[in-house]
């Protein structure tokens, strides 16, 4: 549930919270693109530095770099074709369709 909310919801959450703060396309994409990106290796090294539950944080690392080499695609396409309904400043198309 938790890699869900990293890689699917926080993305959905990020673009209406970005779009009141007048953001560039570059801004604004790179924004919602970060909110997607998968669990850092770090929490993984902290985890098992401090034996708090070393397994599962490396599984859910693991997991979550996995299910992004699908989700972060998406996540570009969806971004592709929501792009030309946003007022955003900086009228360059990120991505060619």
């Amino acid at each position: 549930m938790a890699s869900a909310f990293r890689l699917l919801i926080a993305p959905a959450l990020a673009c209406p919270v970005a779009i009141p703060f007048g953001l560039s396309r570059v801004e604004y994409a790179s924004g919602v693109l970060q909110a997607g990106m998968p669990t850092a290796i770090i929490a993984a090294i902290i985890a098992k530095e401090h034996n708090i539950a070393p397994h599962f944080v490396t599984t859910v690392v693991l997991f979550t770099i996995l299910a992004s080499l699908v989700t972060l695609p998406l996540l570009m396409t969806f971004y592709s074709k929501l792009e030309p309904y946003l007022s955003l400043k900086n009228k360059i198309p990120l991505l060619a369709t």
